[in-house]
């Protein structure tokens, strides 16, 4: 929300908190010349990290213009280390969750996963909570996550992973059909996750990639979610965040 007295000092925080994140291999076909495109449009982004060789850096683009829907960060998924900020006018807050949700259904390419972060203090109000129940229902997205990452949708293997229903192959988007579904729901809408303020993602999940080893515990306890493959797959996870 345009108005926020917070949203200065919050985009500071991500920056200064990316500074300070190794860099990670670019291993995404065509990520270079993707992020040059991205810088042409945006020179002003701010380039964060000391990235190593074939590394790009931590690259945060603030204030990027809502009308301007031809913009590349709304049309484009960068699929590299590239994040976007954007704000809507809104009077108060529930007004800005509907213009939110309007913005990513209308103007934003793509309908695979969204995140939704609320503090659980703001859902004791009964219109807040309403106005959240709402933007779930009405998001066009394959999945919906409350207070965590988009990659939990994927990653629990139980909830349906794909784009929402209806896409065509004029306008594919993210695509036609899901995986994962062990359930084997039929006709799925969406999957909805609910998570924590402070999740264990952040832990659990972190630096997966520099650690196979997780992985392979990681396919072990959903092949088998017994107790001692859930303990021995969160002490590997946690051995990777220390390291």
């Amino acid at each position: 929300m345009k108005s926020w007295e917070h949203r200065e000092a919050l985009n500071r925080g991500i920056a200064d908190f990316l500074a300070t994140i190794k860099t990670r291999k670019a291993y995404y076909p065509g990520s270079f010349e993707l992020h040059r495109q991205f810088m042409e449009a945006h020179p002003q982004a701010l380039k964060l990290g000391e990235p190593e060789e074939g590394h790009l850096p931590w690259t945060f683009i603030v204030d990027v213009n809502s009308s301007n829907l031809a913009d590349i960060c709304f049309r484009w998924e960068p699929f590299l280390s590239l994040y976007s900020e954007t704000a809507l006018e809104a009077d108060n807050v529930i007004e800005f969750i509907g213009k939110a949700v309007e913005f990513a259904n209308e103007r934003l390419w793509g309908n695979l996963v969204a995140s939704i972060l609320v503090h659980p203090a703001s859902l004791k109000d009964r219109n807040m909570a309403a106005a959240v129940d709402q933007a779930i229902a009405d998001l066009r997205y394959g999945s919906i996550v409350i207070n965590d990452m988009g990659l939990m949708a994927y990653y629990m293997k139980i909830t349906p992973w794909g784009a929402y229903r209806g896409n065509e192959l004029h306008n594919i988007q993210s695509g036609i059909g899901f995986v994962n579904n062990p359930l084997m729901f039929d006709r799925v809408q969406k999957s909805v996750i609910y998570s924590s303020f402070a999740p264990m993602a952040d832990t659990f999940l972190a630096n997966l990639t520099d650690n196979y080893l997780v992985f392979r515990q990681s396919t072990r306890y959903f092949f088998d979610p017994s107790i001692r493959n859930l303990f021995s797959l969160i002490r590997k996870a946690m051995a990777v965040k220390k390291a």
